[in-house]
């Protein structure tokens, strides 16, 4: 079963049940165990909007480090009154994060990642800074988590979870776009995944993961076929490496390095017109500016 029919499974059978137990969490749990706690009014008075956050997670707004410091504020404030609120750090954690306290956030998103079992966004979050920290042992082992997360339990801990049920409150047909969002974070986690092994040198490591992304139809640009031959070009599986590449082409005809690795390839079996062929598209096409897999814009930190 494909992770994407894994999704659609457990949404056809919780998410109704789920759904209808977001108002009673809304309404009762955090709301009750902040009541009878002193600083109660002062969360209520902190607590900004989630509208900016979400938006801004999802890339349909600004940057605004005024926002993103109020958030902070009451993140900081609320894990103190709660320190079990492992959603609370986590957040906590993305604001420290895009607000420039990279150390900060770790220690945020380390305290969410490790307090409850495998979450998803949790432990993409804590993957995401330590690879952008080239701390890519550590970015492995918490991509490694995230991509055992189990669907079932991703939902039924957002329906238990105020902060998170307060940010979906602001997003539009949350409902419709929940398989999505979570194909798209299992997608993202296997891409980082792969990069922190290749970047290691693990190249097994790495054909593993990128073959599990390929089996779970997660391989919607050719990344992860692309990296399955430069896995196998670094192993000498020189054979396999020419069909994953010509795999990658199939749905990137315009990847200068897929032609790159395809022309080294070849050149190592001998075939030497062919490779020579390959590495003059490539180069072409890197002129042109064509699809380039090391460009991860479109990879970054989000709340979910």
């Amino acid at each position: 079963m494909t992770m994407s029919q894994i999704i659609k499974f457990v949404l056809s059978r919780v998410v109704v049940l789920y759904l209808a137990a977001f108002g009673f969490a809304y309404f009762a749990l955090d709301h009750e165990a902040a009541k009878g706690h002193s600083y109660g009014a002062t969360l209520s008075r902190l607590q900004p909007s989630y509208n900016y956050l979400t938006k801004y997670s999802d890339g349909k707004v600004a940057y605004s480090r005024k926002d993103l410091m109020a958030s902070r504020l009451f993140f900081t404030h609320l894990t103190a009154v709660m320190p079990g609120r492992f959603d609370g750090y986590a957040m906590l954690g993305f604001c420290q994060y895009e607000l420039g306290d990279t150390d900060a956030a770790i220690v945020s998103l380390k305290k969410a990642a490790d307090g409850v079992p495998p979450f998803l966004w949790f432990n993409y979050g804590l993957g995401y800074v330590y690879f952008q920290k080239k701390d890519y042992e550590l970015a492995a082992e918490y991509l490694n988590r995230a991509v055992v997360s189990n669907p079932e339990l991703i939902l039924k801990f957002i329906a238990t979870s105020k902060p998170y049920l307060d940010a979906i409150a602001t997003i539009p047909d949350f409902q419709k776009a929940f398989p999505e969002r979570i194909q798209s974070g299992f997608r993202d986690s296997y891409k980082l995944l792969v990069l922190s092994y290749f970047h290691l040198q693990q190249y097994d490591r790495l054909l593993g993961a990128a073959q599990t992304a390929v089996n779970q139809k997660l391989d919607n640009d050719g990344f992860f076929y692309y990296y399955l031959g430069v896995g196998a070009y670094y192993a000498r599986k020189f054979e396999p490496a020419v069909a994953y590449l010509q795999k990658s082409l199939e749905q990137k005809p315009d990847a200068a390095e897929s032609y790159y690795y395809l022309g080294l390839v070849l050149k190592e079996m001998g075939n030497e017109p062919l490779a020579a062929g390959a590495l003059q598209k490539a180069k072409s096409l890197e002129d042109l500016k064509g699809t380039s897999y090391s460009d991860l814009k479109h990879i970054k930190l989000r709340i979910l």
